[in-house]
Parts: C-alpha cells; structure tokens; sequence
C-alpha cells in the first residue's frame, strides 16, 4: 500500500501531513526553516501534497516559497494554499484597531509575526499562474477540517455564526480563501 506523501507548511501545531516544517517548530519532528528565503530540505518532486494554511500572508518573499513547492512537488502533487479573505470585512474593522499584530500579542507575547500581504481570489490566482501552477480549485472557505486545534469560545463561535449567516447574502463573506493546484504539464 502507497502511502501519500505530505508536507505542512508553517504547521504552527497542526499534525496534518507526513512531514513538517515551521520558522518556529512546536512539536517534535518539525524541521525548522526560514520560508522567505531557506531551501526546503527535500530532494526535488518527493511530496504528494504541500498543504499550507494561514502562511503566505506572513511571508516577505512569497515567490521564493512557491518556487520551494513547485521544485519538492510531484508532477501530479496538489498544492492546498487557505489564506484570509481581503474581502472580509473584519480586516477593515481590524486595520483601525491594531489588527493582527495586536491580536496576536496575546499568543506570544515575543512574537514578531506580521501580516504582509492579504489575497483576494483575483490576487492568488495571479501568483499561483505566475509559478506555473493549474489551478484546479479556488473558492472561498470558513475553515479547513485538517484543523484540529482551532480554538471555539464564546466570542469565537458567536463571530463565526455571524460571518456563516452573512456568507448565505454573499460567500466572499468566508474568512478564507482555499486554493488547490497542480504543477503545470510544461515542467
């Protein structure tokens, strides 16, 4: 029996995947690795799927990391990218307010994570066209089922019982933006 090859990008504490790499590892058997610039640590076309979720909007150099997944790739390997929605009206909301970084104070009080960069649809079909992916799928998501660890308060679920009922109005409403592709048959 064939067992898929998977690599988690950025996995923070998500176990989802066979291989792991992170810029600040959290569990044991995370490779860690600077996504803006380090080569992954993996021979060429190797992986089944690369599966990265809330990463790219953190990256300086998000064409370094596609290069990254393209080159460790099998030629029919899927690439699962969710990133927030720039749509989403929270962003607006949160821009006023300190937004992310301020937010995330309260996880890690030494944190230096910043967002750089936030996608639209439009936004991540050009990168990923850039870098010479198919794309094969790209809709708007409330959250992927790999996610084990996502925290569920009050505040939390009550926020995305809302966003669920204005997503019926309108999907761009969803707080991500779920993206699948394969490398293209010219390379």
């Amino acid at each position: 029996m064939m067992t898929k090859r998977i690599l988690n990008v950025g996995c923070w504490k998500n176990k989802y995947g066979t291989d792991y790499v992170d810029m600040k590892p959290q569990f044991q058997g995370v490779v860690k690795c600077n996504l803006d610039k380090d080569r992954l640590p993996y021979a060429d076309n190797v992986f089944d799927e690369v599966y990265i979720y809330n990463v790219i909007s953190h990256l300086t150099n998000l064409g370094h990391l596609l290069g990254e997944t393209r080159r460790v790739l099998k030629q029919a390997g899927k690439l699962v990218i969710f990133t927030p929605n720039a749509g989403l009206w929270g962003w607006y909301g949160n821009a006023f307010h300190g937004g992310y970084e301020k937010n995330n104070s309260k996880f890690d009080r030494d944190s230096k994570d910043r967002v750089f960069s936030i996608f639209t649809p439009n936004n991540l079909r050009n990168w990923l066209t850039e870098y010479d992916f198919r794309i094969e799928e790209l809709a708007y998501a409330m959250e992927d089922n790999n996610r084990k660890e996502i925290v569920r308060t009050p505040r939390i679920l009550a926020g995305r019982m809302l966003i669920r009922a204005l997503s019926l109005l309108s999907p761009r409403f969803m707080p991500l933006i779920k993206a699948v592709s394969a490398k293209s048959r010219k390379s």
